[in-house]
C-alpha cells in the first residue's frame, strides 16, 4: 500500500497528470477548431442552411457548455474528480463518434 501512496504523491505522477490534462485540453481545442475548418464541407455534405450550421457550431456548443458547466463543477467539488473526468471523457468520445453517423440536421431516421 505504501508504494501506491508514494507513487500518487511523487513528482513524476504530478507531471504525468499535468501532461494528460494538457493533452486533453489540446485535443479539446483541436476538436472545436476542426468544426470551424470543416464547416463549409459539413454544410455541403449534409445540405444544411447557414442558420443550421450556425446553430450547431455556435448556439448549440455555447448552450451545452453553459448548461453542463455548473453541475459538473459542483460534482467536481463533491465527488471523485478522476472518476468524473473519466466519465466526461468517455461521453465526449462517444458523442464525437456519434457525430460520424449523422446524415441530416434532425437525424430522425
Amino acid at each position: 500500500m505504501s508504494n501506491r501512496v508514494s507513487f500518487f504523491g511523487s513528482e513524476n505522477y504530478k507531471y504525468f497528470v499535468l501532461f494528460m490534462l494538457g493533452l486533453v485540453a489540446a485535443v479539446n481545442f483541436i476538436d472545436r477548431a476542426i468544426f470551424s475548418v470543416l464547416a463549409v464541407s459539413i454544410k455541403d455534405d449534409l445540405q444544411l442552411s447557414d442558420t443550421q450550421i450556425g446553430l450547431v457550431g455556435g448556439v448549440g456548443f455555447a448552450l451545452f457548455y453553459a448548461i453542463m458547466g455548473l453541475p459538473l463543477a459542483r460534482l467536481a467539488d463533491k465527488t471523485n474528480r478522476i472518476t468524473l473526468l473519466s466519465l466526461c471523457l468517455s461521453f465526449w468520445s462517444l458523442a464525437t463518434a456519434a457525430c460520424g453517423f449523422v446524415t441530416n440536421f434532425w437525424q430522425p431516421e
